[in-house]
């Protein structure tokens, strides 16, 4: 599985590193499968942070990417971290 190494990795620190967390996500898109891992790793951190643990999540969204931002705001009432959905505009390019 792709995302495995990032689970295990994410569950390590947690359970032994018991620093701050600071995840900054930007998608142009994800599929159902990646969307699912996403979740997934958030859930970890939801555990965390309701132990005690600080995290903060800034998930940035292009303005003009609608279904991103849907998503990322479902995701955030769903999650109950402290999750900043952020968008932005992109620069044109000449």
């Amino acid at each position: 599985e792709f995302f495995r190494p990032i689970f295990d990795w994410i569950e390590n620190y947690v359970s032994k590193v018991k620093n701050s967390i600071l995840l900054s996500l930007n998608f142009d898109y994800l599929n159902s499968i990646s969307t699912r891992c996403i979740i997934n790793i958030l859930e970890i951190l939801e555990m965390y942070y309701n132990g005690g643990g600080k995290v903060e999540v800034n998930w940035y969204c292009a303005k003009d990417n609608e279904d991103m931002l849907q998503m990322a705001q479902e995701i955030a009432e769903d999650i109950k971290l402290p999750i900043n959905v952020i968008p932005f505009s992109r620069e044109a390019k000449d």
